[in-house]
């Protein structure tokens, strides 16, 4: 299964994104907070989480002012360090606004030498509407 990307919406073309790569994007979201995760035995857990974060943010960014709490706030129902989601959140917010897909998938392939991630999003407008066929399957 090298190099097939899987479509996880199956009505939305999977395509080869051609500008800036989100996985290195990704990368540098998570890296000011590297000494948060030292106690982390998998790299994946890691990318689900700054990914988990980086999902809300832009949630948090389109909707009305104090609804995109309140995705935050059924964060607080899980087994999560939540006061590192809303500063991860934040700083999404304040360093990379600019950068609206949302991610849905990753892969970790390893190496000789690092992990490679790799990222699958999509555009802020195809996500909300699958989103929204979703919710009212």
């Amino acid at each position: 299964m090298k190099r097939k990307i899987i479509n996880l919406f199956n009505n939305t073309p999977v395509v080869q994104n051609k500008g800036v790569k989100y996985a290195a994007l990704l990368e540098q979201f998570i890296t000011p907070f590297t000494s948060d995760f030292l106690d982390v035995a998998f790299y994946e857990d890691i990318f689900e989480f700054a990914i988990n974060a980086w999902n809300l943010a832009n949630m948090k960014l389109i909707l009305p002012e104090g609804e995109g709490d309140a995705a935050i706030n059924a964060e607080n129902e899980q087994d999560i360090n939540v006061d590192l989601l809303k500063r991860m959140i934040g700083y999404k917010i304040s360093h990379f606004s600019n950068y609206t897909n949302f991610i849905i998938d990753f892969e970790i392939k390893e190496t000789c030498g690092d992990p490679v991630l790799s990222v699958v999003t999509l555009a802020q407008e195809v996500f909300l509407v699958n989103m929204i066929e979703k919710l009212s399957e």
